[in-house]
């Protein structure tokens, strides 16, 4: 797939999902699924929608970093590197019905009143 290089996606992910997150993609490498995937939630619909009619066709790049670290660093940076495939919006924090890819444990939406399991 082709990279868009007009625009990037610089996103702020909460340390502990990136953590939970490196433990799905381990678990799906382990598994032998070539290209594992991960999907986070957000309330930015509007950002990437706008980068969904951006893109085309085309990949985008995404510069993570670790927003609530358990540490704050002096200098914070970009720690992670990933690349935006798509968007799809949900109702009231559901997971879609045919999932197409893993969403880490610590990430998953809860209702009101469940426990974080923290």
């Amino acid at each position: 797939m082709l990279r868009n290089l007009d625009f990037a996606i610089l996103a702020p992910i909460p340390e502990t999902y990136l953590l939970a997150g490196r433990e799905a993609i381990a678990a799906q490498l382990d598994a032998e699924i070539a290209d594992p995937s991960l999907a986070f939630g957000t309330n930015e619909f509007e950002v990437f929608g706008e980068a969904q009619q951006k893109r085309g066709d085309k990949a985008v790049s995404v510069f993570i970093y670790a927003s609530e670290p358990a540490e704050t660093p002096l200098n914070p940076e970009i720690t992670w590197q990933a690349i935006y495939k798509s968007s799809s919006h949900s109702r009231r924090a559901a997971t879609p019905a045919k999932p197409c890819v893993v969403q880490p444990t610590a990430s998953a939406p809860r209702m009101p009143g469940q426990s974080t399991g923290s």
